[in-house]
């Protein structure tokens, strides 16, 4: 695979960083979800340079039992089943109240919409076949074309930070916060962890593949500086999300090199799992609730935020946290059992 068709994927990927940024349903969205299809089915036809690991048909049975979960919603069930669900009892008292039988419905309360939003998984599932297609090569090609937009939106996000609102390329979006080529901060947060992983393969794979000692401190040079780079990002962007999950992500990017010359035992992930839970724990406690409040414009604000009395982060998340568990509580039939048992 060379020439125009060697760039035909990394060309698409820079393509979704850049214009599928947003969840607003826009030309630039269509046009990626469009390309999808034949770069789809492009990747399906061509022949694979060679046999599928084990890592990539894990990776085929999960994108089938996504898309077996997005069918499972629009499939029609009897009255005796969606009833059951939460949410159902205004849509069958609405059909009592017309004087119609209860007819066959999905779990999907809007199919249309639960359609619509299978339509997302497009451009990733278009990647992620065409990445299981191509050589080893063309996937070093990817992962750096990766790195590469996460450092210009990283620089981006510096301007939106220091410049102002002028910089941000939506109009609804996380005013005051790094957002990057996306309207929202968890997003550029998610692009900054992602591509963490990638820096410390492309370290692996390069030192495996250098035999020459000035190279190999040049290398050792980019993966001291890509990894700080990444952090100060996370940290500018100051998404709860991001610095909860950076602790357990940079442990993950590590461990990668660490295996390289040494045996990993079994039980690795759970000092990873612990320290995601301790650093989750940590960044929504306090004073990290009150640190990481977002600056909001004054057209948008409240009247609370404009008396000086706008709620942290922390009392953010902890009010939503109790409405989901209020609503579950009443909502769910098991809920409702174990609630009412006690």
């Amino acid at each position: 695979m060379t020439g125009l068709r060697g760039a035909i994927l990394p060309f698409y990927l820079v393509l979704c960083l850049l214009l599928g940024g947003s969840s607003v349903s826009n030309w630039a969205n269509l046009v990626l979800q469009l390309v999808a299809i034949p770069l789809g089915l492009w990747a399906l036809a061509t022949k694979a340079p060679a046999e599928l690991t084990s890592s990539g048909r894990a990776l085929l049975v999960l994108l089938c039992l996504l898309l077996l979960l997005v069918g499972l919603q629009l499939v029609p069930l009897p009255p005796d089943l969606w009833t059951l669900f939460p949410g159902r009892t205004d849509v069958a008292a609405a059909y009592e109240l017309m004087g119609q039988a209860l007819p066959w419905l999905p779990m999907s309360l809007a199919p249309d919409q639960t359609l619509g939003s299978a339509m997302w998984l497009l451009p990733p599932s278009a990647i992620l076949l065409a990445i299981l297609r191509v050589g080893a090569d063309r996937r070093t090609v990817l992962s750096w074309v990766l790195i590469g937009v996460t450092v210009a939106a990283i620089l981006l996000g510096t301007l939106q930070v220091i410049s102002g609102s002028r910089w941000y390329p939506y109009e609804v979006t996380n005013y005051g916060a790094m957002t990057g080529f996306f309207a929202n901060a968890n997003h550029m947060a998610t692009l900054l962890l992602a591509s963490t992983p990638f820096v410390a393969a492309l370290y692996v794979r390069a030192r495996r593949q250098s035999s020459s000692a000035q190279k190999a401190s040049a290398l050792m040079m980019i993966s001291a500086i890509a990894p700080v780079f990444l952090a100060i990002g996370l940290v500018i962007n100051n998404s709860l999300a991001g610095l909860g999950l950076m602790a357990p992500v940079a442990g993950a990017s590590l461990l990668m090199i660490w295996r390289r010359k040494r045996r990993v035992s079994h039980w690795w992930w759970l000092p990873l799992a612990l320290t995601g839970a301790a650093s989750t724990g940590f960044v929504f406690s306090a004073p990290w609730g009150t640190i990481s409040r977002k600056r909001v414009p004054r057209r948008t604000r409240s009247r609370d935020t404009m008396r000086g009395r706008e709620p942290s982060r922390l009392q953010s998340t902890s009010r939503l946290w109790v409405r989901d568990w209020e609503r579950s509580r009443t909502s769910i039939p098991v809920m409702k059992t174990l609630c009412s048992s006690k």
